[in-house]
Formats: structure tokens, sequence, C-alpha cells
């Protein structure tokens, strides 16, 4: 199985989301993260089985969706190890220098 570790800023995304969402409903927030958070245990299984972000044209970084967010990671082989770099919304522009 893959580890998967979450960077600050992704975890700093997610409180981002929670806390708009949060405004005009807590409870839908919270089921939104969580639902964001279970989205990526797929990657813990098949974690090239995210696709390339279009932005990158390394391929260094893979992307799983969930709704209008894409959950962004780095996949390690060598140490088995997925790296979660940030989530944002699928309607943002990703600048590739942020990764």
């Amino acid at each position: 199985m893959t580890r998967v570790i979450w960077s600050r800023r992704a975890l700093d995304d997610l409180d981002a989301i929670e806390a708009y969402i949060a405004k005009d409903n807590a409870t839908a927030a919270r089921r939104l993260v969580a639902k964001i958070v279970h989205r990526t245990k797929r990657i813990e299984l098949f974690p090239e089985s995210g696709g390339f972000v279009e932005e990158d044209e390394s391929h260094r970084y893979r992307q799983v969706l969930h709704g209008n967010f894409r959950v962004i990671y780095r996949y390690e082989a060598a140490a088995n190890t997925a790296f979660v770099i940030s989530v944002i919304h699928a309607a943002r522009l990703l600048d590739p220098d942020t990764l």
C-alpha cells in the first residue's frame, strides 16, 4: 500500500474550502471535506491512477477529482509515497510554478 502524506498547504486548502462553505452550511462543508479526503484513498492502492495535471508539462504531478475539486499529488515510486500538494477548485487556473 502506498503511503499518502498531506502537505501543510493541502491541509490549509481543505481548511479554506471548509470555512468558505461553512458560511452557508457547516454540515455540508464537513461532509465535502470528508469526501475529498476519502477520494484520495484510491491513491493508496493505485497511486498512478490519477491523471496528469495538464498545466505540468513534466508529468511529475497527478490529480484525482472530486466534484469541482482537484487533489494534486506527486507520486514517488522509489519511496512508495504520494505527496498531496494542493486541493484547488477546478475552475481556478493552476500556476505550475507553485507546485
